[in-house]
């Protein structure tokens, strides 16, 4: 079974890599702060739920989709 709309630092960061974008284009594409980007995937904040929403928007608008699989699995197409 696939849930969408999983998030993690490493993810939001293979993410962000597979579409070549900065911290800054994906502030800019969410509509949240750099701050935000940076302290989530260095792992000192976490995202608030409308954050994640926004942050996983984005890539969904830009064509990653974050799909979790059972067994703790992620696949990123």
């Amino acid at each position: 079974m696939y849930e969408k709309k999983f998030l993690t630092p490493a993810i939001c960061r293979a993410a962000r890599a597979l579409l070549g974008w900065s911290q800054d284009e994906l502030a800019r594409q969410a509509g949240v702060g750099r701050v935000t980007i940076a302290d989530y995937e260095r792992g000192k904040s976490e995202l608030m739920r409308g954050n994640i929403a926004l942050i996983t928007a984005a890539f969904d608008a830009a064509g990653v989709e974050i799909i979790r699989q059972g067994q703790g699995g992620v696949v990123l197409r």
